[in-house]
């Protein structure tokens, strides 16, 4: 008896799921290529063969993105309002990147979006870091809803968030940290340094 193939609906639905799998559980696209991972898809399905490498990064990943930035976009849209966080980060190879989160309410509940994550090649001046934000914002079609973008405490995205001419509101998470940094080095605690031994020592254990 002849075994049916899959259906083009059924291959695209896997492949849709072979994706989102990837990216939530931040995997690399080899997976696709590891012997153990290959038998345990075969042992559920048989018909199915998995997509290479290449196909992952110039199809199926682009056509998931451009699906999911559509309902992204679509649910953006029925938003008055928009607030925005925002970092600067340096990748293992040393390479700078700005990403951008849009935090909005429809029909009172919460989204949060990650609208995207830029590489910046420039000196990261509040100057550069405007015009990133910007185009970023403008992309969504989300500039002119902003109310306020929440940054670090670092000079050069204060300056960057004033220039857009919205609030800039610190990260209370961050300002807490250095707070939390600051008081443990000032020589006042000096005396405390036991307390501060016995806690590490207890953290150390449980982790």
């Amino acid at each position: 008896m002849k075994v049916q193939e899959l259906s083009g609906a059924q291959i695209k639905s896997l492949n849709a799921s072979l994706v989102d799998m990837i990216a939530k559980d931040f995997m690399h696209l080899s997976v696709v290529d590891n012997d153990g991972f290959q038998k345990f898809i075969k042992e559920l399905e048989p018909r199915n063969k998995l997509p290479s490498r290449r196909t992952l990064t110039c199809r199926l990943l682009p056509e998931r993105y451009e699906i999911l930035r559509e309902r992204a976009q679509e649910l953006i849209s029925k938003a008055a309002y928009v607030a925005l966080t925002a970092d600067l980060w340096t990748s293992v190879a040393l390479e700078g990147y700005l990403s951008a989160t849009a935090h909005f309410i429809v029909q009172g509940k919460l989204f949060s979006v990650i609208l995207a994550t830029r590489k910046v090649d420039n000196r990261h001046t509040g100057e550069e870091i405007c015009r990133v934000l910007s185009e970023i914002s403008s992309d969504w079609a989300v500039r002119d809803k902003i109310v306020a973008v929440v940054t670090d405490n670092a000079a050069n995205m204060e300056v960057a968030v004033r220039r857009m001419g919205v609030l800039h509101l610190c990260c209370i998470a961050h300002t807490l940290n250095l707070l939390v940094q600051d008081s443990l080095s000032s020589p006042l605690l000096s005396e405390s340094e036991d307390l501060r031994r016995a806690c590490r020592l207890i953290v150390g254990h449980f982790k």
